[in-house]
């Protein structure tokens, strides 16, 4: 008779669990990280809605609004940290399948060189503020998540949405003004533009529009910007200096 196939045993099956856990706990902790910045923007967008409301510039309808997203995404924030606390109690029930690999070793640079960053720390692509954190002191993140949110040190960038057949405003150098809800204006001027193509956001346009992909530049003041333009996200209307179309 043919030989039966022995049925594997619980040590053999804990690899295979601690990495289905592994895996189920990433993406957990990528939910949280989402519902983390989700609520960040927010926040921030109910701020800028309530100074707007003092200035006269906004309805109580509109801050009501925000401040019931605002709601909304604590209570999605509170869930995502529920199930990675629930998944970490599965996973410490698991005893480890295997040892860790050791480590390798590392060169010690010379005296004369600079000290890479240690690891757990994060070093910022730019001079920078962290206004924002996303993640909390002991928190398990991949590689490439983001922990927080940066602002630049130095005059912001403003990035305006332009529709394909406004392509003639696209250009470095193309002067505009800056017409913020307060009434603030300030001239400003076209230094980038995005080599990608993006949909404006969905607060910016009317539900009946379709948001199609629109060409992005990004404009800097000619002028240093009070401290409340330097909000991030701060809606705010770009009104280019008129450029008359090419016919070919």
């Amino acid at each position: 008779p043919p030989a039966a196939t022995p049925s594997p045993t619980p040590h053999a099956q804990e690899p295979a669990q601690a990495q289905a856990y592994a895996a189920k706990l990433a993406l957990l902790t990528e939910a949280e990280r989402l519902a983390s910045r989700r609520l960040a923007i927010q926040q921030e967008r109910l701020h800028t809605m309530q100074g707007l409301r003092e200035q006269g510039a906004a309805t109580r309808q509109e801050v009501d609004n925000l401040r019931f997203q605002v709601l909304q995404a604590e209570a999605d924030l509170s869930r995502a940290r529920a199930d990675v606390r629930e998944q970490r109690m599965l996973m410490a029930r698991v005893p480890a399948a295997m040892p860790a690999p050791a480590a390798p070793a590392t060169p010690q640079p010379p005296a004369d060189e600079a000290a890479p960053a240690q690891p757990g720390t994060a070093l910022a692509p730019f001079a920078a503020t962290a206004v924002q954190a996303l993640v909390r002191p002991g928190d398990w993140v991949a590689q490439g998540t983001e922990v927080a949110v940066l602002q630049r040190r130095g005059e912001p960038l403003v990035h305006a949405y332009l529709p394909p057949d406004k392509a003639r405003y696209a250009q470095v150098g193309r002067m505009a003004t800056l017409h913020f809800m307060d009434g603030g204006k300030v001239r400003a001027k076209v230094v980038g533009l995005m080599m990608e193509a993006q949909s404006p956001p969905a607060d910016r346009v009317s539900p009946l529009t379709p948001r199609t992909p629109s060409i992005v530049v990004k404009l800097q003041a000619l002028e240093p910007l009070p401290a409340p333009y330097h909000i991030h996200q701060l809606p705010l209307d770009v009104r280019f200096d008129w450029v008359a179309s090419r016919w070919f």
